[in-house]
């Protein structure tokens, strides 16, 4: 209907100009303009246009629209509200009898307490997927959180996404935001925890100004505050270097409150240019107070080589085994060792030690693979 219609009877061609409405089965369109193609079921609509239906409301410039498939695509600035989600872009498409939409240019999607931008966008209504292409941008103001990427796949039902090509995931603190990168990451909800899981693999590298790492692939289940690190994974943490067949960084509200290295746990603290001070066993614990490495207990198989000092003078070189040792540091530094179990020490003056001497067996020094800064975790060395 419109306060005033032309039709021309040869071309079937039909036309509004002032304001009209079209009505149908599925959709009410409204707009200033409007042109209908009556042998190809086909509607042109320009200037106000506004589409709306059961499930949600469209507004754009400029609108084509068939009738007989329920299919439109839209052109200019448009929006979409329905009672769950808003939608903005430039361009697109939407299929309202199969339930699916394709945005285009500078897509923006709010869904709750998370927003979505990117080029692309497809929305599958009817089995609640979403696949977004390009520039992906995901904010979740919920769980302070921000993950980057150029392909990402959402699915609703599970409240699971994954985004892959070169993701970025930002996990935001007031004091130090956390920045991780690999090929792939997966977010998805944990229900008998009630938390969300974060999972990223492979080339997994990440910054904080008081925390660096890199593995093979990481698990992080956000209500226990535990980060597992699988695969060759290594943390640098000021001058102390850890590794572990597996590695568990534990947070607390303050920071870092524990670190686990399971099998194979193997800390390295750089003394100078030459000489490193090492401990390894079985298991080694570290425990933090105020993000410094405070006290480490090491648990089966323990063996310990360091160089004491006298007046910042190395001394010599100590060598120790036993099967349980604790060694307590200061200003990130070992201050004392105590062996608990069946100690087994020497020391040995410096110009005695050859180079088989300096390192433990398995020894790695991989300071050259450290990230330096939050833009060289996109580099994997």
């Amino acid at each position: 209907k419109a306060p005033r219609l032309d039709y021309n009877m040869k071309e079937e061609i039909a036309w509004y100009y002032g304001g009209g409405q079209i009505i149908d089965t599925t959709n009410t369109v409204e707009s200033f303009w409007g042109y209908f193609y009556v042998k190809e079921n086909r509607f042109i609509f320009k200037d106000d246009v506004t589409v709306t239906n059961p499930d949600n409301t469209l507004v754009t410039d400029s609108l084509l629209y068939n009738s007989e498939t329920g299919a439109m695509s839209f052109e200019g600035p448009t929006e979409v509200f329905s009672d769950t989600n808003y939608i903005a872009c430039n361009r697109g498409f939407y299929d309202s009898k199969n339930k699916l939409s394709v945005f285009n240019r500078s897509v923006f999607l709010q869904a709750k307490e998370q927003n979505l931008r990117t080029d692309s966008l497809i929305y599958n209504q009817a089995n609640k997927t979403t696949e977004a292409f390009g520039s992906v941008e995901l904010r979740d103001t919920v769980e302070n959180m921000i993950v980057t990427g150029n392909h990402l796949f959402y699915e609703e039902v599970f409240n699971r996404f994954r985004i892959t090509e070169d993701v970025l995931y930002i996990m935001i603190d007031k004091k130090d935001s956390l920045f991780l990168h690999s090929d792939t990451l997966i977010s998805s909800r944990e229900e008998e925890k009630k938390s969300r899981r974060i999972q990223a693999f492979p080339h997994v590298q990440f910054y904080r100004s008081d925390i660096q790492g890199r593995c093979d692939s990481l698990d992080y289940l956000v209500v226990d505050s535990i980060i597992r690190l699988f695969r060759e994974p290594v943390i640098w943490q000021e001058n102390n270097q850890l590794t572990a067949d597996t590695l568990g960084i534990f947070l607390s509200n303050d920071g870092i409150s524990k670190m686990e290295l399971q099998n194979s746990g193997f800390l390295v603290t750089r003394v100078d240019s030459l000489n490193y001070n090492q401990i390894k066993g079985k298991t080694i614990t570290g425990y933090f107070l105020n993000d410094q490495l405070n006290k480490v207990v090491v648990n089966g198989n323990g063996e310990c080589l360091f160089y004491p000092k006298d007046d910042e003078s190395i001394i010599g070189q100590h060598k120790s085994l036993s099967s349980e040792i604790l060694i307590y540091f200061k200003d990130g530094k070992i201050d004392r060792i105590s062996f608990v179990k069946d100690p087994d020490s020497k020391l040995t003056p410096l110009k005695d030690l050859g180079p088989n001497d300096l390192y433990l067996e398995a020894f790695k020094w991989l300071g050259d693979k450290r990230p330096a800064n939050r833009e060289d975790i996109r580099t994997w060395k």
